[in-house]
């Protein structure tokens, strides 16, 4: 089949074709970059070709045209607007920080302890209290441990419920309503008899002694287990092997100048202080000492040779463990 095209139409169809290829070109990717088409691509089409396409879209004006060499709108930008409003809710402003004081008191009560400043006057009395009537009662029970009737019973026994309320009142100061106050009380209870009884017959019972290592010990063995404290438990078992060396190489090099008794007051002591911490444990040797040297200095400057010579070092050691635990910071 044959068909006759005019030399018009041939010429029509060609600009047709050419208006095509030039607005394909126009559509390139490698041109939607720019904000607007340069002079040379909206001047390269020949204004002829302008009104072939707009007849073939319907568009007079030529604007379909305009529009393609000017590529696409740019991508509207997606709103800000959160997905979940809870998600992007702003911070409250935190509140203003209490000094320093209220502070510690509110650690203090979290971690489950009370400042001494905050202690219930009527918990230290009642625990004083207590300490005092625990005194009578084990003075009573010393006095069979003496071999004599030495002058100064009287006193003694009259002292020891005093002593033992005031170290009583000092210990609950010192640690509260806490599980280390149990083993110290007991560590009183035992301090101020071994103190006196030294004081008075210049020796030391074993008896009191071993029953203050075992009592102690199982207390303190007790609160390890429960309140997961091994490290300090084992701490305390070092401290009383190590003093008890210590006494025990001192006892040797003196020559009967410190006793057996001190050489096992020494392992009690060490087990006491070593729950605590090496601090207290150095800090109440290095005291005990110090009021030792002390005592034998004043008896010395007095010309009471004899019985610097018999000086006892039960009381002083005790003594200066029990300002290491309720007194000197450690």
């Amino acid at each position: 089949m044959h068909v006759e095209v005019s030399s018009a139409q041939s010429e029509w169809i060609f600009e047709w074709i050419a208006v095509r290829c030039g607005l394909m070109l126009a559509m390139c990717p490698t041109e939607r970059d720019s904000a607007k088409p340069s002079a040379h691509s909206a001047t390269s089409i020949p204004s002829g070709w302008a009104g072939v396409d707009a007849r073939s879209k319907g568009d007079s004006s030529g604007r379909h045209r305009s529009r393609l060499l000017q590529g696409p709108k740019p991508p509207r930008p997606r709103s800000r607007r959160p997905a979940h409003p809870r998600l992007h809710e702003p911070t409250p402003r935190q509140p203003r920080a209490p000094p320093r004081d209220e502070r510690a008191a509110a650690s203090a009560r979290r971690a489950g302890e009370t400042p001494f400043w905050l202690m219930p006057v009527s918990f230290l009395a009642a625990w004083a209290g207590a300490g005092a009537v625990l005194g009578a009662a084990l003075s009573v029970f010393y006095r069979r441990l003496l071999r004599s009737n030495p002058a100064g019973l009287r006193t003694a026994t009259l002292a020891a419920p005093v002593l033992t309320a005031l170290a009583f009142g000092a210990l609950a100061w010192r640690f509260g309503p806490d599980s280390d106050l149990m083993p110290y009380s007991v560590l009183a209870i035992l301090g101020v008899a071994l103190g006196l009884i030294d004081l008075m017959e210049r020796r030391l019972p074993s008896v009191l002694v071993y029953s203050g290592v075992a009592v102690i010990g199982t207390l303190l063995a007790t609160m390890a287990l429960v309140e997961s404290r091994g490290p300090d438990f084992m701490r305390a078992l070092i401290g009383l092997a190590v003093l008890t060396g210590f006494y025990l190489i001192l006892a040797l090099a003196s020559g009967g100048g410190l006793g057996a008794g001190d050489v096992k007051l020494g392992g009690l002591l060490g087990l006491a202080l070593g729950w605590l911490s090496w601090s207290a444990l150095i800090t109440a040797t290095f005291l005990g000492w110090c009021l030792a040297a002390l005592a034998w200095l004043i008896l010395r400057m007095a010309r009471r040779s004899r019985r610097a010579s018999l000086l006892p070092m039960g009381p002083a050691l005790l003594f200066g463990a029990f300002l290491a635990i309720t007194v000197v910071p450690t």
